[in-house]
């Protein structure tokens, strides 16, 4: 019997470690965290995002990088049979917008525990709380330094993640694992990250999730990167599927330096010209009220204020006051809200 050692019980971890008991090998799953799948539990905002139901040929489309290295490993394991065997498993899952496979429940708890189930199942046996501290090659096997002892197999399989939530265990440790075994590394960049900001007005807005808007990221007056969907304001900045899809693209372009310009259009099926029509209609609805109230029908109600200060117009300004000029100016505020990221 073979014995694999696999180290990080992130779900790469946790699908190798499977995938080789149910090849008939004994499994040996080393985890830093005490539970498996810690980020899985805050995925898709803790509804956990399994897989997007979109062709092999969009995986490689959206694979920053060189995307066509991973079309032979898409081909054998396709998102249809993750969730084909996910189904097998007892999870109920469901579609939603763009593509987006959840599980029904709306759990990312759910799937971890599945998974665990399915680890013990397979008589995989667990190492939680035992971190990895080295790995080497030994003739023609290989041994696992933990934090419980030594461990040797017939092929270790490095599943540690990258360094971009170190709080849920994923410090970058698989890279100085690689290098000690003679591969290279290239550069690391941060990717699929959310992006933090110098002006504090997107913190004061922390839980709202804007729909159907387009993030760009700009530099020198030019578009780096531009993304149409879903986005999030945070504590620290902004966040969601759009700003991640951002931060990917620039990883990946010499052009995008930060600090950056980040812009939202709030609007993106609008012309200036349509925009500028609904706000006045809009304004002459509420002719008789101040200009917070004016934009009422067309923003989130906790979005208004920083709409019109980066308008430059006073929140109690009566709406019958305000100027064909200071209109345009809401226009381009309401196409471009501005922030530095």
């Amino acid at each position: 019997m073979k014995e694999i050692l696999v180290i990080g019980a992130g779900a790469a971890g946790i699908m190798a470690a499977l995938a080789a008991a149910e090849a008939g090998a004994r499994v040996h799953l080393f985890e830093k965290n005490d539970i498996v799948g810690k980020k899985m539990g805050i995925t898709g905002k803790g509804r956990c995002n399994l897989t997007n139901s979109c062709s092999m040929a969009d995986f490689i489309a959206h694979t920053p990088g060189h995307g066509k290295f991973l079309y032979s490993a898409y081909e054998q394991f396709t998102n249809q049979d993750l969730l084909d065997k996910l189904h097998t498993w007892g999870l109920a899952t469901k579609e939603e917008r763009g593509g987006r496979i959840f599980p029904q429940s709306d759990s990312a708890i759910e799937v971890r525990k599945l998974f665990y189930r399915k680890l013990c199942q397979k008589g995989v046996d667990l190492h939680l709380s035992n971190a990895v501290h080295a790995v080497k090659a030994w003739g023609s096997r290989m041994v696992v330094s933990a934090a419980s002892g030594n461990y040797e197999g017939d092929a270790c399989i490095i599943t540690t993640g990258g360094m971009s939530y170190p709080v849920t265990g994923s410090t970058g440790d698989g890279y100085g694992f690689a290098r000690s075994l003679g591969h290279s590394v290239t550069e690391l960049k941060p990717s699929l990250i959310p992006f933090t900001t110098e002006e504090t007005w997107p913190h004061t807005l922390s839980g709202l999730s804007l729909r159907n808007v387009e993030a760009s990221l700009w530099k020198r007056g030019k578009k780096a990167a531009s993304h149409f969907g879903e986005m999030l304001f945070t504590h620290f900045g902004v966040s969601g599927p759009i700003i991640l899809m951002l931060s990917t693209e620039a990883a990946h372009k010499k052009s995008c330096v930060f600090p950056m310009q980040l812009r939202i259009d709030l609007k993106p099926a609008l012309s200036k010209e349509k925009l500028d029509a609904r706000l006045r209609r809009d304004f002459e609805k509420y002719i008789r009220k101040e200009a917070a109230n004016g934009l009422k029908d067309l923003l989130p109600q906790r979005l208004i204020p920083i709409v019109l200060d980066q308008a430059g117009i006073a929140a109690a300004c009566p709406v019958n006051q305000i100027s064909r000029e200071q209109r345009q100016d809401l226009v381009d505020t309401l196409k471009a809200l501005s922030t530095a990221s």
